[in-house]
Order: structure tokens, then C-alpha cells, then sequence
């Protein structure tokens, strides 16, 4: 009969072809690599010549602190710390009381973004600034003035380059060089907000922070934070984050400073990128969960109240520093490190 010498052919041709499926499925699992978590890329998605209104925008100085993150530990957050250009001694105050290798035992880096000097200031020389970065490759110095009314440029710089040049970062932390932090706080914040806050913490709306309600902009003469009516018709800012310490992420990050390039410009960082652009555009919701806030001399005296005497339990994680005393950023870490490390 023809039937059984058919049969077996068929079965035959059935075990040829699984056989070679077989193999190639284990050849494409050999070969098969999962994605490494730290891999790191940049790509450029955005005109790197212009920022905002500026059309001839360049880095004076920039820094490949992601890019040379070389630490075991990933990297959980990038702090990006607007400074005055002429302020390296408040610079090194904080590098002093966290190097960059204190920080990515703690799974975060830091860098310093920075204007030009202003005019009508002794200007702070090139070779000055250039052995600073030669030292610490940690500034990001754009070409416009280092000045008050230049405050937005450098935020928008700021967040443009973490979210692109720095996407490793899970978070990105913005902070003003003149205040005090628990940065243990912090690292302890965003890990809790990893573990019980995954969908909101790699959303593209995270904005997590100090809420500063009905604010009102500043119009009597003199003022520095002068605001007038035709640069800011309302009586009233929208909600917004204090821009002294908040935290967010390169998705969220990048989809202000997208939006930023398209809304008319205001000088004032904090209400415009995250409370005007963040309302009207946006419409991010704002996390008040951060972290409480006194902005006086309070927290140093808290530090040495309690942080000295191992029992830290002061309900203030954020402090202003004062400029000119630059040793008090020293002494408030190692106060802080008095206390985290002998398990108090």
C-alpha cells in the first residue's frame, strides 16, 4: 500500500521542519540580549542653537556629568542646581559637603547651571571658570547674562539638557544653590515613590513639590521681583512649585520645556515654567508631598538642636542658606550624617 510509505514521508517532512524551528528559536534565545537598564544614549531631538527666544543659544561651558557616570550604583536622580555665576565659593561649599562620590553612593549627581556675567559686573575670567570645570566637571554655563530677568533660560537649560542628556536619571531634582537639604530625605522619598508610585513616578506628569497658593505678583517700584502689569495682566500667579527644591522626571521635564518654546515669554522661572505653562498648557496636576518647607534660620537651628544630639526628628527638610556664610551647608551635612549614620 502506497499509504504507509506516504505517511511516513509526511511525518518525516513534519520532523524536519520542527526540528529547524526548534534550533532557530535556541540560536535567536542565545543570541538574544535583554535590554542593559543603564545603557545610555544621547540623542538630540531639539535645535541645540536656540533656547526659548534665543536663536544663537550655545554652551559657554557643558559638562558630561551623566555621560561619565561610571558609579556601580544607578543613577536615581540628577540635581540640577541653579547658581550666580560668581558664586564659586558657594559652589565649593556645597561640593565640600557633598562630593560628587558621597552623592552617587546615594544614587544622584549634580551639576551647576550657570549665565554669563552680566556687564555691569567685574567679570568672572574664562581660565577662572575653566579650571573649575577642568576640577569638577560639573557647570553648564549658557551665553545669555547671569542676571534676574534671565532666571527662566537658565531653568528651561536646566531641564532641556537633564531630560535629553541625561535620561538615565530616574528623577530630575531643580534647586536654587541657596538653600539646605536633606538629601537622605530625598533619596528616601523618591525610593518610596518608585516602590508604591511606579505609574505616577514614570508618568509624563510628575511635578512634585512645595505649593505656593494665590501668590501675587510684585508691582511697587524697586523691586527686584518687579512684575508689571503688561509683562503679567493678572493679579494673581496660578498654583505653582517653588522653584527652590522639586522634583520631576526627563518625561515631564520634557514636555515643559516643549511647551515653554511655544508660550509668550515671562521672566519669572517658577511661576511661568511651573505654574503658568504647567496650568494652561499642561495641565499637571502638582504633588504636594514632598517635603516641609521654612524658609528662615529655623532649620539651622534645628540642625544643631537636634541633628547634634543624634535625634533628628525636625519636621523641616529644607532651609535657606545664607550666601556669605557658606560653612553652614558644610556643617548642616555633617550634621545630618552624625545622625543618619548612627541609625537615629
Amino acid at each position: 500500500m502506497a499509504f504507509p510509505h506516504i505517511f511516513r514521508r509526511v511525518l518525516h517532512q513534519k520532523f524536519l521542519f520542527l526540528t529547524i524551528f526548534f534550533f532557530t528559536c535556541l540560536l535567536s534565545i542565545v543570541r538574544f540580549r535583554p535590554p542593559d537598564i543603564d545603557h545610555y544614549d544621547i540623542v538630540i531631538d531639539y535645535n541645540i542653537n536656540q533656547l526659548l527666544n534665543i536663536t544663537n543659544f550655545k554652551y559657554l561651558l557643558k559638562t558630561e556629568q551623566c555621560q561619565n557616570y561610571e558609579y556601580e550604583k544607578p543613577l536615581l536622580g540628577i540635581l540640577i542646581v541653579t547658581s550666580l555665576v560668581k558664586h564659586n565659593k558657594l559652589r565649593m561649599a556645597h561640593r565640600n559637603a557633598l562630593p560628587q562620590c558621597k552623592l552617587a553612593e546615594l544614587g544622584f549627581q549634580r551639576i551647576f547651571l550657570l549665565g554669563d556675567t552680566p556687564p555691569n559686573e567685574i567679570p568672572v575670567s574664562k581660565s577662572v571658570l575653566q579650571h573649575e570645570q577642568h576640577r569638577f566637571g560639573d557647570l553648564l554655563q549658557g551665553n545669555f547674562y547671569d542676571t534676574y530677568h534671565n532666571l527662566t533660560y537658565k531653568h528651561v537649560m536646566g531641564l532641556r539638557w537633564a531630560s535629553n542628556e541625561c535620561r538615565r536619571a530616574k528623577f530630575i531634582i531643580k534647586l536654587d544653590e541657596d538653600i539646605i537639604y536633606d538629601v537622605y530625605y530625598l533619596q528616601s522619598y523618591l525610593k518610596t515613590l518608585l516602590e508604591h508610585e511606579l505609574k505616577l513616578s514614570t508618568s509624563n506628569r510628575l511635578l512634585s513639590g512645595v505649593i505656593i497658593v494665590a501668590s501675587q505678583p510684585i508691582r511697587y517700584l524697586g523691586s527686584k521681583w518687579l512684575a508689571p502689569p503688561e509683562e503679567f495682566s493678572s493679579s494673581i500667579y496660578p498654583y505653582y512649585i517653588s522653584g527652590y527644591c522639586y522634583v520631576t522626571n526627563a518625561l515631564t521635564a520634557k514636555r515643559l520645556v516643549g511647551e515653554a518654546a511655544e508660550t509668550p515669554f515671562f521672566w519669572i522661572d517658577d511661576a511661568w515654567v511651573i505654574g503658568i505653562i504647567k496650568k494652561y498648557r499642561l495641565e499637571i496636576p502638582l504633588q504636594s508631598r514632598f517635603v516641609s518647607t521654612h524658609y528662615s534660620i529655623a532649620l539651622n537651628n534645628c540642625c544643631e538642636k537636634y541633628l547634634t544630639k543624634y535625634g533628628y526628628n525636625c519636621e523641616y527638610k529644607i532651609g535657606i542658606a545664607d550666601i556669605y556664610d557658606t560653612e553652614t551647608v558644610v556643617q548642616f551635612q555633617k550634621a545630618l550624617e552624625l545622625c543618619y549614620y548612627n541609625n537615629v
